[in-house]
């Protein structure tokens, strides 16, 4: 079995290369000595004593104090559970970082200017559009072409908006599995209905999320990336409202 995604993945979890390839390499072994794990990994001897004691910092490794020193990894279950709590800690204390930084600045809070802005990429593009259905106060039309532009997430997200006592109504054309894929749009609170693709939109639109009259996003493929969604959204007092008019008259064509 070849580990290198495996190694690649723990190191991007914060481990370095030594440490990484000595931990999967304990998975295989079970306690073993410096020896041993020179013997199963590309880590050389000399090394396997600085990634161990990394790995015990970390919590992933258990060290016995004999002559020769042996090392036991934590299971799987453990590890996992302790890179999560270590990636949590630190993200809570990046972003406290980041948010004194900016009050430090002195600056007022910063709004959505009036201009149109993209970002792209499936996990990104789903994130603004479930940061816009969280915003919503009065009512939400989604239109998708396809489930994986409605991840559990986003009709978590609908599901609450609508609890609030938003309008929501969520629209995919007859030939897609969009209700299939999520059974939380079954939900009473929550409108669902089957439409033909609109013909103002082209062929390559994959959704639009028009919330409130104060924030709009459509969603795109290209010729030359049609496997990747680029989202072009605005959330700006100027631009916004006139974009959510049309959309809505789109989709009500």
């Amino acid at each position: 079995m070849d580990d290198t995604a495996l190694t690649e993945t723990l190191k991007e979890l914060g481990l370095s290369t030594y440490a990484a390839e000595t931990f999967v390499g304990l998975q295989r072994v079970g306690p073993a000595t410096a020896s041993d794990i020179a013997a199963v990994t590309d880590v050389p001897r000399s090394q396997v004593y600085g990634a161990t004691d990394e790995l015990a910092q970390l919590g992933l490794v258990n060290v016995q104090s004999a002559n020769p020193k042996e090392f036991r990894a934590v299971s799987p279950s453990t590890a996992g559970e302790l890179l999560r709590s270590r990636i949590a800690r630190q993200t809570t204390e990046m972003v406290n970082q980041l948010e004194a930084i900016r009050a430090a600045d002195a600056r007022p809070e910063q709004g959505e200017s009036d201009s149109i802005w993209r970002v792209q990429g499936l996990q990104n593009t789903n994130q603004k559009a479930i940061d816009f259905l969280e915003s919503a106060d009065s009512r939400v039309q989604y239109y998708v072409t396809a489930a994986a532009f409605l991840p559990s997430a986003a009709v978590d997200a609908l599901e609450a908006t609508a609890t609030d006592g938003c309008t929501v109504s969520v629209f995919a054309p007859a030939d897609t599995a969009v209700a299939e894929r999520r059974p939380g749009l079954a939900a009473d609170t929550i409108g669902f209905e089957h439409i033909d693709p609109p013909a103002a939109f082209a062929d390559n639109c994959t959704r639009l999320l028009v919330v409130d009259d104060s924030a709009v996003l459509i969603g795109v493929t290209t010729p030359q990336a049609p496997r990747e969604e680029v989202c072009f959204w605005s959330a700006g007092e100027q631009i916004a409202p006139p974009l959510a008019a049309a959309f809505r008259a789109v989709l009500r064509q």
